[in-house]
């Protein structure tokens, strides 16, 4: 968890860095950089741009423009569509070369091993009820898993709120009772448990290459199935130590700023607009159409929570 919020907090550093010194390459600059949010700790004033510590030292803000510009000539929106496209998309491109190159430099590091269920690693419910690294799964309420995949199935699939889990430790069997936690009712219920890893060497070339764009695809493909209303067969955890949290930060990173319209997303889509038709977008429409992708979520949300909302407003 420390070096998942380490990696997320560096690659959001990496994108604000970017970021500023693009636009000091186009001649623009930042009305302010600021570390965390909060009460300011410390500031400083350097070339009409703020660089402040704040209280919570969580991700790095950059704030592109004054309420009140004092110089338009550095002013970002007075600069070409192109340069302007660059400082919104060179910065999450940025984050996802971090990841590729995260992902090519643990291509050969550890894998699963193939069709074993001796455990590797555990956390969360896992740990909590005993289960211990080279602990072997030999039933999960009374089926017996093959692979690794069948783990994740079998206890997706299992009703109960707690698991038999029948182990071999020390050349004899046990039984432990589980209870997986479940973040709310469509998501996967969270066991805890990794698989045991083999190294394997690094393969060269381009077949290095193509290990790295498989694994961005697994984590991808993953983070579908996690935020997917339905059970995950595969509940491995991390299996590369800090590289694949490296990895994992700058792919979400980059899918947080370049898709996102609350960040570069829909700067972006304006720009596409502005070189398309050679024109810019009517403030006013850009106005309106930020209002929107801020509201329609909410609205989406309460509409599907309606009846909870209602139920709960009854109980009281």
């Amino acid at each position: 968890m420390f070096w998942g919020i380490v990696s997320l907090v560096i690659a959001n550093g990496v994108h604000a860095a970017t970021q500023v010194v693009l636009m000091k390459q186009v001649g623009a600059r930042a009305d302010r950089v600021s570390l965390g949010f909060g009460p300011t700790l410390w500031s400083r004033m350097r070339n009409r741009t703020l660089y402040r510590v704040a209280l919570v030292p969580l991700g790095v803000i950059v704030r592109l423009r004054a309420p009140v510009p004092v110089n338009t000539s550095t002013d970002l929106a007075s600069k070409p569509a192109s340069a302007r496209l660059a400082v919104f998309a060179l910065p999450p491109l940025t984050l996802l070369l971090i990841a590729f190159c995260a992902a090519y430099l643990s291509a050969g590091e550890a894998r699963m091993a193939p069709n074993r269920t001796m455990v590797g690693g555990v956390a969360w419910a896992a740990e909590d009820a005993g289960v211990f690294p080279g602990d072997e799964i030999v039933s999960i309420a009374g089926y017996a898993p093959e692979t690794w995949s069948d783990v994740g199935r079998l206890v997706n699939e299992t009703e109960a709120e707690t698991i038999d889990f029948e182990l071999r430790r020390d050349g004899g069997t046990l039984v432990v009772a589980v209870r997986p936690t479940r973040e709310s009712p469509s998501k996967t219920r969270r066991l805890g448990v990794g698989p045991e890893l083999i190294k394997v060497p690094a393969p060269e070339g381009l077949a290095r290459v193509e290990a790295a764009l498989k694994r961005l695809e697994g984590i991808v493909r993953w983070q579908a199935e996690y935020y997917a209303p339905k059970p995950s067969n595969d509940p491995v955890l991390l299996a590369n130590g800090l590289s694949d949290y490296v990895m994992i930060a700058g792919l979400q990173n980059f899918e947080l700023c370049l898709l996102s319209p609350f960040l570069d997303g829909s700067r972006l889509l304006f720009l596409i607009f502005e070189v398309v038709a050679r024109r810019r977008l009517n403030p006013k429409y850009e106005k309106w159409f930020n209002v929107a992708i801020l509201v329609l979520p909410i609205i989406l949300v309460l509409t599907l929570l309606r009846g909870e909302l209602w139920r709960a407003m009854l109980r009281h």
